[in-house]
């Protein structure tokens, strides 16, 4: 399986490879580990949110 790039722009033709990409993968390794695997990219994500988040907060507080 290649890998997902997307473009700096963030285009509809991104949003096409991502779905693309989605369904291939889902073939690939089945629906359960799929699921698994996008609930585990669901959370390092919004652990990278969060902490985004409480950086910006401080540099506020700080202002």
């Amino acid at each position: 399986m290649r890998t997902l790039e997307i473009s700096k722009d963030f285009t509809l033709d991104d949003i096409r490879k991502i779905r693309d990409y989605s369904y291939y993968r889902r073939n690939e390794i089945g629906n359960e580990a799929y699921e698994q695997e996008a609930r585990e990219d669901y959370l390092k994500g919004m652990a990278m949110l969060n902490h985004i988040k409480s950086q910006k907060a401080r540099l506020s507080n700080h202002a």
